[in-house]
């Protein structure tokens, strides 16, 4: 089993690295299954995820700033310069670096951020939807 888990992890960070937007692992019965493991596959480290959960969680209550972009880039997340992401904004946990925010974009509050924001646009809700596309920063 442990060598499936290395394989499937393997797999898990092609995909996270690779441009399709979908993985696909071929089901061979209830030992390869991901979802009776996912979280030993897709958990590298317990603390590393503990951290990423903390730091998820700060920035939810946070207002909009450069401070919490920064933490949020510490975990991996691609945030753009000068971007806006309000207070009460939900992140996935487990795959924070699929998450990219371009610059100059604004993220309404209570939105859940499911994919990725363009450069100056203006998203909200759940699921997340363009609200309003901006020509430069001001």
């Amino acid at each position: 089993m442990a060598e499936d888990v290395v394989a499937i992890r393997k797999k898990v960070m092609e995909f996270i690295d690779g441009p399709e937007g979908y993985l696909k692992i071929p089901y061979e019965g209830p030992d390869l299954n991901p979802r009776r493991f996912w979280h030993k596959i897709v958990l590298q480290s317990r603390l590393r995820f503990l951290w990423q959960t903390a730091v998820i969680f700060l920035c939810t209550i946070l207002p909009s700033g450069e401070f919490k972009n920064r933490l949020l880039r510490s975990i991996g997340m691609n945030i753009g310069r000068e971007a806006f992401i309000a207070p009460m904004v939900f992140f996935d946990i487990e795959f924070p670096r699929l998450v990219s925010i371009g610059e100059g974009a604004g993220v309404a509050m209570n939105s859940f951020v499911n994919r990725d924001v363009p450069p100056f646009t203006v998203v909200g809700g759940s699921p997340l939807q363009e609200i309003k596309k901006l020509d430069k920063l001001l």
